[in-house]
């Protein structure tokens, strides 16, 4: 007879492939997702004014996509209508969705570039969130022959994110110093491989500035928590009988 202890492992292993079996099943879903959002996308693209799709338009569209029963009600209740790039409405008593652009641009096909610099223009007088290069991307057909042109014009200039993404923004021209060619070929000429940080520090210090940060000496502040108690004026009594007062001693041997 097979002791409790020995079936114990078995138990385990049964758990662990069913744990399995949920992680691959999860995996699967969220691919058939990217595909959907995937094809919605450049559905979009080729024409941003198309119509929305129910979700079993999208399918016969989508090639090497099945999906049983539960996936589709997976998609249709939880993964669609909760994805940022996704628009769902209610059309004659059906769900229907169409991908969200990150950049609303509605424009005819000569005038893209400078509709997508009026909207890098707006973002950068209204202080708007940062555009990324996928931003573009995911809004406008020829995003990259756009990005291309504009940064050609110095219309725009990109620089690395934090989360190393390329990030766009508008060139105010306002702002651009015409500093002479001469000024900038000396400026390129200065060696500075061989100043550490401790000379720069030295040097700050012997000019009389001092050096904020890490790796300054900073000065302890006064402490501000604790207050001195006043002290409380001392009230004289009788102060305006004052003058009328006598001392008595006690003159007697």
């Amino acid at each position: 007879m097979t002791s409790f202890a020995q079936q114990k492992p078995k138990q385990k292993s049964l758990k662990r492939l069913s744990n399995t079996s949920n992680q691959n099943s999860m995996q699967d879903r969220n691919r058939q997702l990217a595909k959907i959002i995937e094809f919605l996308r450049l559905y979009y693209l080729k024409n941003p004014d198309s119509v929305h799709l129910t979700l079993d338009e999208i399918l016969e569209q989508c090639e090497n996509l099945s999906l049983d029963s539960k996936t589709k009600q997976w998609l249709i209740s939880e993964a669609l209508p909760n994805n940022r790039r996704i628009d769902m409405k209610f059309f004659d008593n059906s769900i229907k969705f169409h991908y969200k652009s990150p950049l609303q641009l509605k424009c005819d096909q000569g005038r893209q570039v400078r509709t997508v610099l009026n909207v890098f223009k707006t973002h950068y007088e209204t202080y708007d969130k940062q555009i990324t290069v996928e931003d573009v991307q995911d809004s406008i057909i020829n995003a990259d022959w756009i990005i291309r042109r504009l940064k050609e014009k110095e219309k725009i200039v990109g620089y690395t994110g934090n989360n190393k993404e390329e990030v766009l923004i508008y060139n105010d021209q306002k702002f651009n110093l015409q500093i002479h060619s001469h000024f900038l070929k000396e400026w390129r000429t200065v060696p500075d491989g061989e100043i550490t940080k401790e000379d720069i520090r030295k040097y700050l210090h012997n000019h009389g500035y001092i050096a904020y940060g890490k790796e300054s000496n900073q000065i302890p502040l006064p402490n501000t928590t604790s207050r001195q108690r006043k002290q409380k004026p001392i009230i004289k009594q009788n102060q305006h009988i004052a003058n009328q007062l006598e001392v008595y001693t006690n003159t007697s041997n």
